[in-house]
């Protein structure tokens, strides 16, 4: 009875030690990350899952989507310049990027027949928000012009514009970051004639990535 009177006392002390030394310590997702100024290399996946519009020049036929278009991964590389614009609270952040957008086509049996890749020279201008500690939000404009396409659907427009969102976690001098972005620009269009009339099919980007960040300077 006496040993376990003497555990449950030098459990409690330990239980107080710790607790005391845990108010002397801020919280790791308190404790402010210093950004200062500089670049970085960011490299990582792209899922592009494309948004089809369609619509038939005779009215009194009706509204279909085109059937068989799926997602596709692909993958971005670039480099950002960064800086502080409120310490430990508002930074701005310029990404530069080259990424491959891709989506395929399906047969009834589910095996792709097809892949349509686009390839863009990207830039954003970012506004990023020091949430927590280590967790910076931001947001702002993506303007990304095409360079090369495969097998594309139709009439192809070079230039897509549409907001992004980012997400970062640093860990110092390594990052990860995930983000959205919509396209408001109609990348591809496709026509197909039927007996009822024409159909047109407008397709916009809608792009989720993932990926890590270096950090050259801290």
């Amino acid at each position: 009875m006496q040993s376990i009177r003497k555990y449950y006392l030098l459990c409690l002390c330990l239980s107080l030690s710790w607790a005391i030394h845990a108010q002397e310590r801020p919280d790791f997702y308190r404790k402010p990350v210093k950004q200062g100024n500089g670049f970085m290399l960011r490299a990582g996946l792209n899922y592009t899952i494309p948004t089809v519009t369609a619509y038939y020049v005779n009215g009194s036929i009706p509204l279909s989507i085109l059937g068989g278009v799926r997602p596709k991964m692909g993958f971005y590389v670039g480099a950002s310049y960064y800086t502080d614009l409120a310490t430990n609270r508002l930074s701005l952040r310029l990404d530069g990027t080259l990424q491959q957008k891709s989506t395929k086509t399906v047969n009834p049996y589910n095996s792709y027949s097809a892949t349509m890749s686009y390839y863009y020279a990207g830039f954003a201008p970012l506004i990023g928000l020091q949430l927590a500690g280590p967790l910076t939000i931001y947001t702002g404009p993506e303007v990304n012009l095409m360079i090369i396409n495969k097998n594309a659907w139709g009439r192809v427009t070079p230039l897509d514009i549409g907001p992004t969102v980012k997400c970062v976690y640093s860990f110092q001098k390594i990052k990860a970051e995930i983000s959205y972005s919509r396209g408001f620009v109609r990348y591809d269009h496709l026509d197909i004639n039927l007996p009822g009339g024409p159909a047109k099919h407008d397709f916009y980007n809608q792009t989720l990535q993932a990926g890590l960040v270096y950090l050259l300077n801290i």
